[in-house]
C-alpha cells in the first residue's frame, strides 16, 4: 500500500502530500469497515465496501495537476449545505482542494460520513 501511495505522491508538493494524508485519516476514522485501495495509474486512493473495490466504491482521493479532489460516487445524493460538491456527472461529485483556499474540515467530514452511511445502507438493501 505504502509503495503504491508513494507512487501517486511522488514529486507532489509537501502541501499536497499532507492534504492527502489528512483526507485518508478522515476517511479511515469515519468509515471503520471501508477498504482502501490505491490505483497508481489513475492516481487515486479508493474507499469501498465489500470484496469488489470498484463496484462498492463510495469515495476516492485523486491527485492531479489541478490539485487534490475528494470524489463521491453518489455525490448527487449527499446533503451539501456549504455547496462544496462540484461536477456535472450523472451521479458523481467531487470537492476540489486548491492551494491557499481554506478547507472547511467539518463539512468535508460530514460529506465523508454521509457517503459511507449511504454505501452501508445500499449494501444492506441489496
Amino acid at each position: 500500500m505504502k509503495t503504491a501511495l508513494a507512487a501517486i505522491l511522488y514529486g507532489q508538493p509537501k502541501e499536497v502530500q499532507m492534504l492527502v494524508e489528512r483526507l485518508r485519516a478522515l476517511v479511515l476514522a469515519a468509515c471503520l469497515e471501508a477498504r482502501e485501495k490505491v490505483y497508481p495509474g489513475w492516481k487515486i486512493v479508493a474507499y469501498s465496501l465489500g470484496e469488489k473495490p470498484l463496484l462498492g466504491m463510495f469515495c476516492y482521493i485523486g491527485v492531479g495537476q489541478g490539485g487534490v479532489k475528494l470524489g463521491f460516487n453518489q455525490g448527487v445524493s449527499l446533503a451539501d449545505p456549504l455547496g462544496l460538491l462540484q461536477g456535472k456527472g450523472k451521479s458523481s461529485r467531487q470537492v476540489l482542494f486548491r492551494n491557499g483556499k481554506p478547507i472547511p474540515w467539518e463539512a468535508v467530514q460530514f460529506l465523508i460520513e454521509n457517503a459511507y452511511a449511504l454505501a452501508v445502507w445500499q449494501s444492506q438493501a441489496e
